[in-house]
């Protein structure tokens, strides 16, 4: 980010390859719309590129960047809010990677294995939208986007105990929400 504030365009470019997928997957985790999810990654980084002049290296640069790509989904669900717009939860799962890295799919699996697959992700993706939003924005940072404790404490700007114990909440209650839906689809 130092070399774009200097004016090379090369490293911006080495930034958006580096980062642009799991920009992608951060928004896609709150938002379940890959379109969309791909607008705002482009978005937050053209405020990157736009604001660079004014970049001060104070943490890591993912640091940096979830804490404008965090704000920046505020902004736009609020804006969306307000416009009375809402998000499609009927988005296709096509070619998604799933949630908490529990599941990796293989090259080429069978029908019946897919199938499950997606069912699986279509659970875990609910169950994550019963989480309250500034639990599941701790989830999503520390298990999908690999960040650790102190860097989203940064990104959402609250204390190290705090982020633990959201993360602790909850993955509790997310295995609680799966225990009941799989108690469901056992009777």
């Amino acid at each position: 980010m130092l070399a774009v504030k200097q004016g090379d365009q090369m490293a911006f470019t080495e930034l958006v390859n580096r980062h642009q997928r799991a920009l992608i997957n951060f928004f896609y985790k709150f938002i379940w719309d890959k379109s969309l999810s791909e607008d705002y990654a482009q978005e937050v980084f053209l405020k990157l590129f736009m604001h660079a002049n004014t970049y001060i290296p104070r943490a890591k640069f993912t640091t940096f960047m979830y804490r404008i790509a965090r704000n920046h989904m505020i902004d736009r669900i609020r804006r969306n809010e307000a416009s009375k717009n809402t998000f499609s939860l009927e988005t296709p799962l096509k070619d998604e990677e799933t949630m908490l890295g529990t599941f990796i799919a293989s090259s080429t699996p069978a029908p019946p294995e897919e199938i499950c697959s997606k069912e699986r992700s279509e659970i875990i993706k609910q169950a994550l939208d019963q989480l309250p939003e500034h639990i599941k924005v701790v989830v999503v940072l520390s298990e999908t986007q690999g960040l650790m404790y102190s860097e989203i404490a940064e990104v959402l700007k609250v204390p190290l105990g705090t982020v633990k114990s959201r993360l602790h909440y909850g993955m509790l209650k997310l295995k609680a929400i799966l225990a009941e839906t799989y108690k469901k689809t056992e009777n």
